[in-house]
């Protein structure tokens, strides 16, 4: 996971596809998967997107720390593999958390994410009575 993060940070697009065919076959926590995920939506052009559900699939969203589920969703989206579990966990995240509880980063990663996705979590803006547009149409 590591040499894949650094990899992707250093442009080093060789190593990434490597790395995420090894990891496919071992055993990984979350934060090792979302690191390879997010490796791989900033450096591959191409990704093996199977290969990239299938060590999504190996992860417990249940288990991911806000960030990291927004660094897998974002890496998931940027290869446009979507695997929906790991964008429903992501929408559920944002819909449940309280202003203020999630960083600018967190936030608009997971927001990408998900609008990239198709989902659109209900938001408390959602409550705000709408502009009328009928009275201006009328004038």
């Amino acid at each position: 996971a590591n040499l894949a993060w650094g990899s992707a940070r250093l442009g080093l697009t060789g190593l990434v596809p490597a790395v995420l065919a090894e990891a496919v076959r071992r055993d990984l926590r979350v934060p090792e998967i979302s690191s390879i995920v997010w490796a791989v939506g900033k450096i591959v052009q191409s990704p093996d997107q199977e290969q990239l559900v299938a060590l999504v699939k190996k992860g417990n969203m249940s288990e991911a720390k806000p960030m990291e589920l927004a660094s897998l969703c974002w890496g998931l989206a940027k290869s446009r593999a979507f695997y929906t579990p790991a964008f429903e966990a992501a929408a559920e995240l944002l819909k449940t958390s309280l202003p203020g509880d999630l960083g600018t980063a967190t936030m608009a990663q997971l927001t990408w994410a998900c609008s990239e996705a198709g989902l659109r979590p209900k938001c408390p803006t959602d409550e705000w009575p709408s502009r009328s547009t009928s009275a201006e149409s009328t004038a």
